[in-house]
């Protein structure tokens, strides 16, 4: 009886030294899980702020390459983007004018075509019955 209970606490105690070690195992995974996401963590914040100050250095520049254009051209950006839209404005309207005299021209030539084919019709119709009365002539017997 001693011995099947000294069988059964060995083999008790080396299930839970089993279930230790997994533990142990799973506890060491889980460390290097938590360590290797506060590394990616970590990097992933540097990478942030790199792009933040480069973001700022950009706009920095941009800001500098805008006043240095101003002083160029001596005109604030509002008094460019001004003349473009009036430069605009401009082409929009000599293309719409341009567009508008072809489409009367066009319709020109369309109505003369178009009344020349009406003369002529007439002329057809109404000239070959003049044609016949001039002909006929009437003689009394």
């Amino acid at each position: 009886v001693i011995l099947s209970r000294d069988k059964k606490m060995a083999e008790a105690e080396k299930r839970t030294r089993d279930k230790e070690s997994q533990v142990s195992s799973e506890l060491s995974k889980n460390k290097k899980l938590s360590q290797s996401l506060e590394d990616k963590i970590k990097d992933y914040n540097h990478r942030l702020d790199v792009l933040d100050k480069k973001q700022e250095e950009l706009d920095r520049l941009h800001k500098s390459q805008v006043q240095q254009l101003e002083v160029i051209s001596s005109l604030s950006a509002e008094e460019a983007k001004e003349q473009l839209v009036e430069s605009l404005k401009g082409e929009a309207k000599n293309d719409a004018m341009a567009f508008i005299q072809n489409a009367l021209e066009e319709a020109k030539l369309t109505a003369e075509q178009e009344a020349k084919k009406v003369i002529i019709n007439t002329i057809q119709r109404i000239g070959t019955e003049e044609a016949v009365d001039n002909c006929v002539s009437v003689f009394n017997i």
